[in-house]
């Protein structure tokens, strides 16, 4: 694809991000959400997500979580892959990044920027916060990002920080061989998680260890 045509592309795809531009931040009401009970798809369709029944599931801990698991899963193919015969296939690739938790870590993200009116950037740590390291580092929790920052298939529409869906678009039009497009209706229509070679034989018990780790080290469980 050439620059001009990658760059219209890139123009014609409108993402949560680049409509929150012109939006007023509410942060105010992020943290609200955040903290408010979880009752979304994730409860319904990764078996065992919460495997703590005596503490109530918040967004903010779905959120987490669930984006936390779909960036070990990502690191976890690149290592299981490390000094095999080429690079990883992107049909494994594809596995990953049609996987419930890295499709839903996005979908989630898009209902906090899209409810609150703020853009990544402005729901990322601020230059202000003792804690800050680096910028957009909710931005970079997209399932492209992980994708670009693991593998280096970074794309070619320049997508800016603050357009947190514009990675995931791009992948999403690309049609990955033996699987289908990158928005994984080929997934859907092979029946889920249970058709996909990679997914079905590494992913499972990686899942329970991510949430075990990744609960207790942020929230204290």
């Amino acid at each position: 694809m050439s620059s001009a045509l990658a760059q219209l592309s890139s123009d014609a795809e409108l993402s949560v991000g680049s409509v929150q531009d012109a939006l007023t931040c509410n942060v105010t009401l992020y943290d609200q959400w955040y903290d408010s009970p979880y009752s979304g798809a994730l409860l319904e369709d990764l078996v065992d997500f919460w495997i703590f029944p005596d503490a109530e599931l918040t967004n903010g801990q779905a959120l987490e979580v669930v984006s936390s698991t779909c960036r070990v899963m990502m690191d976890t193919l690149r290592l299981d892959r490390a000094g095999r015969n080429g690079p990883v296939q992107d049909k494994y690739i594809y596995d990953v990044m049609c996987a419930n938790e890295c499709t839903l870590s996005d979908s989630i993200r898009e209902e906090a920027m899209e409810l609150s009116s703020c853009t990544c950037l402005e729901l990322s740590t601020q230059p202000s916060n003792p804690i800050y390291h680096t910028e957009g580092d909710w931005c970079v929790e997209n399932s492209g990002r992980i994708l670009c920052e693991t593998f280096g298939q970074c794309g070619a529409w320049n997508c800016r920080i603050s357009d947190f869906m514009c990675p995931r678009y791009e992948y999403n039009k690309q049609t990955v061989p033996h699987r289908g497009k990158g928005d994984c209706s080929g997934a859907k229509r092979a029946g889920g998680r249970g058709s996909r070679e990679y997914a079905t034989t590494v992913i499972p018990p990686l899942s329970v260890a991510v949430f075990i780790a990744a609960a207790v080290s942020r929230f204290g469980l």
